[in-house]
C-alpha cells in the first residue's frame, strides 16, 4: 500500500532451463513495464515466469481535479455574455463544474511514476521472497519423494538380487 492506492504483485512460475518472462500490469503501472521486468530479471535466473502487477488507486488518487484556468475561462465568457445580453442572472460554480473540460478525471492524469515505483518495487521484492520460499518448499518434497523412490527401487533391486540365481534353475527345471 502506498499514498496513491494498492499495489498487488503476483509470480508464478514453471522450472525451465534459462529464464522466460511473460510480464501483465494494470494501466497505471504501464509506464514501469521496462524497470519492473529488469528489477525481476535481476532477482531471478531461471524458469517460465509469468508476472502480474494491479494498481488500484486510492480514493484520494482516483478523483477528479477541477482544471482552474477552464473555470476562469468559462466564468470571463460569461461575463462578457452577461454584458452583451444584459439582464440579470450569477454565475453559479456548481453549473461551471459541469461543463466540458472543468473537471478532469483521475484516468486522465498521469500518475507519478517516481511516487508509484517503491511501492512497485516492494511489493515485487515480497512476492519474489514468497515464490522462492514456495520453490524451496517444493524442492524439499520433491527431495523427500526422491529418497522414498529411491528407498523402494533399492529394496527392489536387493530383491531381484536374491531371486536372480534362481530364475536360471527354474528354466532349467521347466526345460526337463
Amino acid at each position: 500500500e502506498c499514498p496513491l492506492g494498492v499495489i498487488a504483485v503476483e509470480l508464478r512460475s514453471v522450472n525451465q532451463r534459462g529464464l522466460k518472462m511473460s510480464v501483465r500490469l494494470s494501466d497505471g503501472l504501464l509506464p514501469l513495464e521496462s524497470r519492473f521486468e529488469q528489477w525481476i530479471r535481476a532477482k531471478i535466473q531461471r524458469g517460465s515466469v509469468h508476472a502480474n502487477a494491479h494498481f488500484s488507486p486510492s480514493a484520494i488518487a482516483a478523483q477528479g481535479e477541477i482544471n482552474v484556468s477552464a473555470v476562469v475561462s468559462y466564468a470571463s465568457q460569461l461575463r462578457q455574455a452577461k454584458e452583451v445580453l444584459g439582464g440579470d442572472f450569477t454565475i453559479d460554480l456548481t453549473g461551471l463544474l459541469e461543463l466540458p473540460g472543468v473537471v478532469v478525471a483521475a484516468s486522465a492524469r498521469t500518475l507519478d511514476t517516481d511516487q508509484l515505483w517503491p511501492a512497485l518495487a516492494e511489493a515485487t521484492e515480497k512476492a519474489v521472497e514468497a515464490m522462492d520460499a514456495m520453490r524451496l518448499a517444493e524442492g524439499e518434497a520433491m527431495a523427500v519423494q526422491l529418497r522414498a523412490e529411491l528407498a523402494s527401487m533399492s529394496a527392489n533391486l536387493a530383491e531381484i538380487t536374491t531371486l536372480s540365481p534362481r530364475v536360471v534353475e527354474s528354466y532349467r527345471v521347466r526345460l526337463e
